[in-house]
């Protein structure tokens, strides 16, 4: 995910609100990843929305401004939570409410960390009687008192309660994450290309495993370092652009109707995201490389148009000089582009090595400025 150039103000509806919160989990879960020590294991959506070796984390995320009211929902039912799960948390130092919220001197929240668990525990007795409908169900299980629940497990789970308030929101836990101590083994100019690689492997890990989702921290650093080693280099390392980010609209180029020409219709789609995906990826190489990085993009396009135009001198050498069909003269064109995309794959100066997409989109932006057609027509025989 990426916060930069982000509007707040368009994310508006529920659903967004939503999958925002989740995404702001799995930041949370990176950071206990990035602040693990060796042998440490943390657990998502398994005990709590995170567990460390010490804590259970329920995270409440808010997009706007957020008062945490004495009848907060975010507390109400963290509590409650806490108390249905009281068994399997038990071994648990820290019960943590990890909220976005704020929290005003008049509440019965304000300074919660420092009370006793005695004294929290009448800050929210009052509510057995004065709960709104928001949290009656909340309240009425958190002082279901009974012969396996009583007074003392709910001291207990006080006692461990802490909240952390008024904490940075997903866009800003995002751009506090870049700068974190365990990231410095890189140039801050390759930060965001890892930290979105960490973000993946955060979801990664729950399809892997979809039965307990959780990350060992020893592989954990491995794959990091292991990821991370691309961007030591003296080279500057090829960007992942992933396939999924590239979503082919109504665009007119030129290059879809020299394939539209040679009545390969079915390579559109494909061709415009290896076009679009090949410009995002040249664009990042260029911030990250510079003048340097254009001169070499630059010999390498030219480079590649050579070999295409080689390509295609071979085929204009090989038609017959006697009268060629549309039909013979299509065939032999698709037969150019296919041959053109079997061409090995060349490299950029400076560059670590390149994907193959890129290559097929430099032929695409080749064709787009109107340095070559696909069609061998009749001026070729």
């Amino acid at each position: 995910m990426a916060a930069r150039g982000v509007n707040k103000k368009k994310f508006s509806s529920d659903a967004t609100s939503t999958v925002l919160g989740f995404e702001y989990q799995k930041l949370i879960a990176l950071e206990c990843c990035l602040d693990a020590q060796p042998s440490d294991i943390i657990f998502i959506e398994c005990f709590g929305d995170v567990s460390t070796k010490d804590a259970v984390i329920e995270t409440k995320h808010h997009l706007a401004h957020c008062v945490m009211t004495d009848q907060s929902p975010d507390f109400w039912k963290t509590l409650k939570n806490f108390v249905q799960e009281r068994g399997v948390i038990s071994q648990y130092s820290k019960l943590i409410l990890h909220t976005t919220g704020v929290i005003r001197e008049e509440s019965i929240f304000h300074n919660w960390n420092n009370a006793a668990c005695h004294d929290k525990f009448k800050r929210i007795e009052r509510f057995k009687e004065g709960a709104n409908s928001t949290i009656r169900q909340h309240v009425d299980k958190i002082f279901s008192f009974n012969e396996s629940y009583g007074e003392r497990d709910l001291l207990e789970i006080l006692d461990k309660l802490e909240i952390q308030s008024s904490q940075p929101d997903v866009f800003e836990k995002y751009e506090q994450l870049k700068q974190h101590k365990a990231l410095s083994i890189i140039e801050k100019r390759y930060i965001e290309p890892l930290l979105v690689f960490l973000h993946g492997y955060i979801s990664k890990k729950a399809i892997d495993d979809h039965n307990q989702w959780k990350i060992v921290y020893d592989d954990f650093l491995r794959d990091l370092n292991s990821f991370a080693k691309c961007y030591l280099s003296e080279k500057i390392p090829f960007p992942e652009v992933s396939v999924d980010g590239i979503i082919p609209g109504e665009e007119k180029f030129r290059f879809i109707d020299e394939l539209m020409k040679i009545n390969l219709q079915d390579r559109i789609e494909e061709a415009v995201i290896e076009f679009l995906r090949t410009a995002k990826s040249a664009e990042k190489l260029i911030e990250w490389g510079g003048i340097a990085t254009v001169t070499a993009i630059n010999n390498y396009e030219e480079e590649l148009f050579q070999k295409i135009v080689n390509k295609r001198e071979i085929y204009r050498l090989d038609l017959p000089e006697i009268h060629c069909s549309n039909h013979e003269m299509v065939k032999k064109s698709q037969k150019l582009f296919f041959e053109c995309r079997g061409i090995e794959k060349l490299g950029i100066k400076g560059v670590q090595d390149i994907e193959i997409y890129y290559q097929y989109g430099s032929m695409h932006k080749i064709v787009e400025n109107g340095k070559f057609v696909w069609m061998l027509m009749r001026e070729d025989l």
